[in-house]
């Protein structure tokens, strides 16, 4: 498969996910899908690992392990973060400034895989970070930074500079193992990882089934097979090519959002999603060249 088309699945993936994620929010904690979508991913690939992905389970001693499931942890933390955010500051905003990970993602190409960043993509990634200030404005520009704090938007942020590193970082284990299990396998930290969360946050019942058990075992279907593209794609491209096109989806996520959710922003906020989607959709174009 060519590795752009890959980039471009696993974009239209992480879209339509975002938008159920938002969805089943409705009716279970964060915590909760974050450790079944973590059980169902396990279980759904289970056989496919084994049956086609020998050869990476062969390449597997203990330092691609841990090298493996500690770059692993960098996405998992994420998704919790990023589901935190939705349920506490928004499915849209949250969504849009999450899905501005390319962003850092090509910068931390540039410093851990020395990838280059032409001065158009540098621009593009200029307009990123207004159009994401822009959308996280409550009240004033002067507060601007009291308004992220309160209105929970910390938790998109955490998200989007997780994600970026986790996507740009899981080139190493790429290399080293296959693309398969640096998708697949972080999961095996993401059940007990999120179980200690929750018991920090005093959320004692993540592991009883949800309450939407169907729609969450197809977000781990969804999720996990876009990631095992995106990873294909990275042994095919570099980072700063092919993570600016699969992050490219806030601009199908956000119509979605509209049509689905219903959500309202400030008319501000909105020129701050517009201006963020332009940015990320003008990085991966320039990335695609």
């Amino acid at each position: 498969m060519n590795y752009l088309l890959a980039a471009g699945i696993t974009n239209l993936s992480y879209a339509v996910s975002d938008v159920v994620n938002g969805l089943i929010l409705r009716r279970d904690s964060p915590l909760k899908v974050s450790v079944w979508v973590a059980i169902f991913a396990l279980g759904i690939f289970l056989v496919p690992m084994l049956v086609f992905f020998q050869d990476e389970l062969a390449r597997l001693n203990l330092v691609n392990t841990l090298l493996m499931l500690s770059i692993s942890t960098l996405g998992l933390t994420a998704y919790f973060c990023f589901l935190t955010g939705m349920k506490r500051a928004g499915v849209t905003l949250t969504g849009v400034i999450t899905g501005s990970f390319p962003a850092v993602a090509t910068v931390a190409a540039l410093v851990f895989f020395g990838e280059r960043i032409s001065g158009p993509q540098g621009a593009a990634i200029a307009v990123i970070v207004v159009g994401v200030l822009l959308s996280s404005v409550q009240g004033e520009f002067r507060s601007l930074l009291r308004d992220i704090h309160q209105s929970s938007l910390l938790w998109a942020f955490a998200a989007s500079l997780l994600f970026g590193l986790f996507f740009a970082l899981v080139r190493i284990p790429v290399q080293r193992i296959g693309y398969f299990l640096p998708a697949y396998a972080g999961n095996l930290v993401g059940i007990p990882l999120y179980v200690l969360i929750a018991r920090a946050f005093g959320e004692r019942d993540v592991l009883k089934p949800p309450k939407l058990v169907l729609p969450i075992a197809a977000i781990a279907t969804v999720q996990i097979g876009a990631t095992i593209l995106y990873a294909y794609a990275l042994t095919k491209g570099k980072t700063a090519i092919v993570a600016p096109i699969a992050g490219s989806y806030p601009a199908v996520f956000v119509v979605l959002a509209y049509f689905v959710l219903r959500e309202r922003i400030r008319t501000i906020q909105y020129a701050g999603v517009v201006t963020t989607v332009a940015g990320i959709v003008g990085l991966s174009l320039l990335s695609s060249r």
